[in-house]
């Protein structure tokens, strides 16, 4: 899965008005590790990847995108139990970019799917219980009770941000606020600001924005309102506030994205 989706018109580049939230993942590993289970761990995160794509994922996100990097204390080489080398990154050089989310690779003769358990764990902060069992299947038919976490081991906080992140959306066409998105779900504004971007990737305005900026795309794409009005419509001011946003973002205005959308439109119909 691409780090952004994009769509090309002409010489321009409109980036779509949601992108896959970035996570990354760090697996710890010494001499001796599961070869088996650090590959079933990084196929964990590339079927949550196609579960994302295929719209499994809450309303305002295009899925997720994981970027797995194997790690040893010191980088370069290091020896799997079934003599396989791995190269590796430093874990020291990992953690100075600001990632956090590290699972380790015991030795072989550790229960080969703790790994496995590591990851859908981590995944299951980015879906449903149901979703992360379903994943569990894939990789393992018949397995998903041994491996999924139990709903008491995820945390409920996201759950809550969740909801709020799906008011956000539901409600973007009101002149809201993030102190009424956070009330809404029973939060303080401080603790949902921190929240809301560690499980959804952008700050709650920058996800109301994209909101609001995702339903003046379609009216503009799929109807003939003069450009104040769906400015006013997704309380995006006026017009000209529109334009400014369309032209910071995609050096475009309205107007010719939406001419853009047509002849794109047309051109498939024929």
């Amino acid at each position: 899965m691409q780090a952004t989706t994009t769509r090309v018109f002409g010489s321009h580049t409109a980036h779509e008005v949601f992108k896959p939230v970035a996570r990354t993942v760090g697996i710890v590993v010494s001499e001796g590790f599961s070869l088996l289970g650090v590959g079933m761990a990084i196929e964990v995160f590339r079927v949550a990847e196609g579960f994302g794509a295929a719209g499994v994922v809450e309303a305002g996100v295009q899925g997720f995108a994981y970027q797995v990097q194997v790690l040893s204390s010191d980088g370069g080489s290091v020896t799997s139990s079934g003599a396989a080398k791995v190269w590796t990154c430093a874990i020291g050089n990992y953690l100075q970019e600001g990632a956090s989310t590290l699972l380790v690779a015991r030795p072989f003769e550790h229960e080969p799917y703790e790994l496995v358990r590591g990851a859908l764990k981590v995944v299951s902060r980015d879906f449903e219980e149901a979703v992360v069992r379903e994943i569990a299947e894939r990789l393992l038919p018949g397995a998903s009770e041994r491996l999924v976490p139990a709903s008491g081991d995820i945390d409920a906080g996201k759950h809550k941000v969740r909801r709020g992140a799906r008011w956000l959306a539901a409600n973007c066409t009101r002149a809201i606020t993030i102190d009424d998105a956070a009330a809404e779900v029973a939060m303080s504004r401080r603790n949902f600001l921190r929240r809301f971007k560690l499980e959804m990737g952008s700050t709650p305005s920058e996800f109301l924005l994209r909101a609001r900026l995702g339903m003046a795309s379609r009216l503009l794409s799929q109807t003939g309102l003069p450009v104040d009005k769906i400015a006013r419509r997704c309380a995006l001011g006026n017009g000209d506030n529109l334009a400014k946003i369309f032209r910071k973002r995609w050096s475009m205005s309205p107007t010719e994205y939406r001419s853009r959308q047509r002849r794109e439109t047309c051109l498939i119909e024929d």
